[in-house]
This record gives C-alpha cells, sequence and structure tokens, in this order.
C-alpha cells in the first residue's frame, strides 16, 4: 500500500478570510509557507519535501519508501538521495528509487523495474521481520 506520493503533495489550505482575494491569496501563500518552514526545523532538515517524507514515514509507520527518481526533471530530482539517506539514517527504512524517464521512455525496462520491485520487496519483508511485524 502506497499512503503518499511526496512530488505533488499539497499541504491543507489554511482557513482564510476570501472578502479581498488579493490579501487572501497573500495570507494563503504565507500560512503555507510557514507551516512548511516550522515542520522543516522540527525535522532538523532544509526543504519541505524531505520534512514532509520523513513526518509522514513516521506517522504512517511505514516499512518502506518508493522514491520516483524521473532523470528528465531535475527539480524532482534534487535532493531525492539525501531523502534517501536520511530516511535510511533516522528511520532505518529501505528505500527503493523507482526510476524512470518522462521524456524517453526506452530509458525503463519492464523487466529490469520488476526485478528491482521484487528485489525491493524482500528487503521489506526482512526488515519487518527484524522489527517483530508481518
Amino acid at each position: 500500500m502506497f499512503v503518499m506520493e511526496s512530488q505533488y503533495y499539497p499541504e491543507e489550505p489554511p482557513e482564510i478570510d476570501v472578502s479581498d482575494p488579493l490579501q487572501a491569496l497573500a495570507e494563503r501563500y504565507w500560512a503555507e509557507q510557514v507551516i512548511e518552514v516550522k515542520r522543516a526545523q522540527a525535522e532538523g532538515v532544509s526543504d519541505r519535501r524531505t520534512s514532509l517524507v520523513l513526518h509522514l514515514a513516521r506517522e504512517y509507520q511505514v516499512d518502506g519508501v518508493v522514491l520516483h527518481l524521473i532523470y528528465s526533471c531535475r527539480p524532482n530530482a534534487i535532493g531525492s538521495t539525501h531523502r534517501r539517506n536520511l530516511l535510511r539514517e533516522r528511520m532505518e527504512v529501505p528505500c527503493f528509487f523507482l526510476e524512470s524517464d518522462i521524456c524517453d521512455p526506452r530509458l525503463s525496462s519492464e523487466a529490469e523495474v520488476n526485478a528491482k520491485v521484487s528485489a525491493f520487496l524482500d528487503t521489506v519483508a526482512t526488515h519487518k521481520e527484524k522489527q517483530g511485524r508481518r
């Protein structure tokens, strides 16, 4: 089961007075930034995606994390290795890079992906056994 995806996961919008739309837009944007910064500070990291992944991994007590690494989308890829390393260090949770490309599907092999996913699921099962969970 996947509990979330972190690339396009929006924050829950704060309640704001919309009588002045421009003011409301500014307040909402500001409030969302404050929420993200406070969570990142609490997690001891500097970026919102990493803090969100760490926060939700703890909240849902995940057994493994799949990080989507898109070769041709640098904004998506930036920080992925750092996120994986933090998850491994802080939570000792297995992580897997699902690698793909939005421009050239030839860079991905279905057989290779299936083999990597199978190996990852074995790792998750071993991790769960060590944790005493089924």
